[in-house]
């Protein structure tokens, strides 16, 4: 499996089933008050490689300076055209961030290991 996540403000779905990604981070989110804070965020994730067949995915955040996962979502999904990009969005989650650095995103596939699917820096805005 491969993934990707972007984060957002928020995820919008059309009639069509197209998905709109509001607000996107592209590399990183300058915070304007002090540590410790927490930061709201929607996470839309693009996997390929999943099998064909109902599969359990899990979705793991974790903020800098956190010792566990601050999010862990879960679900089942069954994949039935495994040629094609599987997709989802998530959120918002509030993830508390402890101090400068990276919040991480992670998949786990059929209680799997974890797979780093993406990061989203946070520091002080420089302005």
């Amino acid at each position: 499996m491969q993934g990707n996540v972007v984060f957002c403000d928020d995820v919008r779905v059309e009639g069509s089933g197209k998905h709109i990604l509001i607000g996107v981070y592209p590399n990183g989110m300058g915070i304007t008050g002090n540590f410790p804070t927490s930061v709201r965020l929607v996470a839309w994730l693009h996997m390929t490689g999943i099998s064909s067949g109902r599969h359990k995915i899990e979705f793991f955040l974790q903020g800098p300076g956190s010792p566990n996962h601050n999010v862990h979502e879960s679900g089942d999904v069954d994949i039935q055209a495994p040629w094609l990009p599987a997709t989802f969005f998530m959120g918002p989650f509030d993830i508390p961030v402890a101090f400068s650095g990276d919040i991480i995103a992670a998949v786990s596939i059929d209680n799997g290991p974890l797979q780093k699917v993406g990061a989203l820096n946070v520091s002080p805005l420089v302005r």
